[in-house]
């Protein structure tokens, strides 16, 4: 897998992320805030980068968000979706284990990569659990760590 920076000249390709209505809560919050919030860069997205993730062919699969942690020696991953259509084709543990090792910084800082997911999200709480660790719960969200 490969990821590849976006720039605001190529956010057009996050429109294929968004499914169709109805869609659960935490699907829409994921991705309204990777096609909508993200792209301007403003409010909860401020400093925060975009990242496509794609298999060898240049199939791009996945996207993610990410920013430093605001507290933390660690990069928050503030959303990670896999394109709507691939959903359940066991795409997501690879590249979100993909996108994690790859914001691991080589030099020590940082040293970590930190999420949360909702609580009622059950298909990405086994995602993450493959990924990462589970470190604390609250406020609904479940939170993890990597490495």
């Amino acid at each position: 897998m490969n990821l590849r920076l976006l720039h605001a000249d190529n956010y057009w390709l996050l429109g294929g992320f968004a499914s169709q209505e109805p869609r659960e809560p935490w699907v829409r919050e994921a991705e309204d805030f990777l096609t909508q919030i993200a792209p301007t860069g403003m409010g909860d997205a401020q400093g925060s980068l975009i990242v496509m993730i794609s298999v060898d062919d240049g199939s791009d699969i996945a996207a993610a968000v990410f920013r430093p942690h605001p507290k933390y020696c660690a990069t928050h991953l503030q959303c990670f979706v896999v394109r709507p259509e691939l959903r359940g084709q066991k795409f997501a543990v690879p590249a979100l284990a993909e996108v994690c090792d790859n914001l691991l910084s080589e030099d020590g800082a940082p040293q970590y990569v930190t999420w949360a997911v909702r609580e009622g999200n059950a298909p990405m709480l086994r995602v993450s659990s493959s990924v990462g660790d589970q470190i604390t719960t609250g406020e609904e969200l479940v939170h993890f760590v990597h490495p």
